[in-house]
C-alpha cells in the first residue's frame, strides 16, 4: 500500500493486523518505502507518506513546517484505533513522526504501539547542519551527491532538478525551523536506529531520543552513512522493524489505545 498519496488507515485490506506508517527523509516520497510491503508480510499494511507538493501530490502547496505536515497526517490515522499503530521516520521523517505520535496521544487518545526515529538527532539536541534551505541551488546539488541522496545523472539533470528544488528546500527548512519540544513527550516504546557513519548525527545524538519517551527505550547502530536503511543494512532495518511488529499480534487490545 506504499502507492497511497497520503495514509488512510479507513482503507485496509482484510486480515491487516498491524500499520506501519513511514516518513520520508527530505526531498524524499512514501515511495522510498516500496519494497517494505514484500518484507514485513501481509499481516501488516505498509503506508508510506507522501507529503503535499511531493511526487503524486505536486498539484498541491508545499508545507514548510513540521506542525503543517504532522496536522496534515494525524487525523488520517485515527479511524483504526483497534489495530497496532506502528510510526517510523527517516531524518526529517522523524521528527513528523514524533510529532504524529504527540498528535495522536494528546488529542485523539491513540497511544502508537511503538515509533521508530532513524537517522536524526534527538529533538532537544542542536542540529549538525550539513544543508541549508538558504544554500544556492548548485551548493545544494552537491550536497545531495555527497550525502548519497542522488545520483549525478539525476544531479545534472537541471530541468529535473529545477523542479525539485523547491521540494527539498521546503523539507529542509522543516527541520531548520523546528524548535525543540517542550511539555509532554510520548508515552509509546521507541527505537533509535542510525548509520555508524552518518555525517549528519553521531550514535550520541540520536541515542538522545531516549529523553521523549516515557516508555521502553532503544537503539541500534547499522553500518553505513545518512542512508543506511537503503543501502548495505536495509534488510537488517526491516528485520528488526518487523520483530517489533510481529510482537504486537501478540498484545490483548486494550493495550492499543489511551484510557482517558
Amino acid at each position: 500500500m506504499t502507492g497511497s498519496p497520503c495514509p488512510d488507515v479507513a482503507e485496509l485490506p482484510d486480515g491487516t493486523e498491524a500499520v506501519l506508517v513511514a516518513f520520508p527523509h527530505a526531498g524524499g516520497s512514501g515511495a522510498v518505502y516500496r519494497g517494505w510491503q514484500r518484507e514485513l508480510g501481509p499481516r501488516a499494511a505498509v503506508l508510506g507518506v507522501t507529503h503535499p507538493g511531493h511526487t503524486g501530490r505536486f498539484t498541491e502547496p508545499l508545507l514548510d513546517t513540521c506542525a503543517e505536515l504532522a496536522d496534515e497526517v494525524a487525523p488520517r490515522l485515527t479511524a483504526r484505533p483497534d489495530l497496532p499503530l506502528f510510526l517510523f521516520g527517516h531524518s526529517m521523517g522523524s521528527l513528523v513522526a514524533f510529532e504524529v505520535a504527540r498528535r495522536l496521544e494528546q488529542r485523539y487518545g491513540i497511544r502508537p504501539a511503538h515509533l521508530f526515529v532513524s537517522g536524526s538527532p534527538g529533538p532537544g539536541m542542536p542540529a549538525r547542519a550539513t544543508a541549508s534551505y538558504r544554500l544556492t541551488d548548485e551548493q545544494l546539488i552537491v550536497w545531495l551527491e555527497e550525502m548519497g541522496g542522488c545520483d549525478e545523472a539525476i544531479a545534472r539533470d537541471r530541468e529535473l532538478m529545477a523542479f525539485l528544488l523547491p521540494v527539498l528546500r521546503a523539507d529542509l527548512r522543516v527541520g531548520e525551523t523546528y524548535r525543540p519540544w517542550t511539555g509532554t513527550g510520548v508515552s509509546c516504546p521507541l527505537t533509535a536506529l542510525t548509520g555508524a557513519q552518518d555525517p549528519s548525527v553521531t550514535p550520541v545524538e540520536n541515542r538522545a531520543w531516549q529523553e521523549t519517551t516515557r516508555a521502553a527505550f532503544r537503539q541500534r547502530i547499522f553500518p553505513g552513512g545518512h542512508f543506511y536503511l537503503h543501502e548495505e543494512a536495509a534488510r537488517d532495518v526491516v528485520a528488526t522493524v518487523r520483530r517489533t511488529i510481529e510482537d504486537s499480534y501478540r498484545l490483548p487490545t486494550e493495550h492499543k489505545e489511551l484510557t482517558s
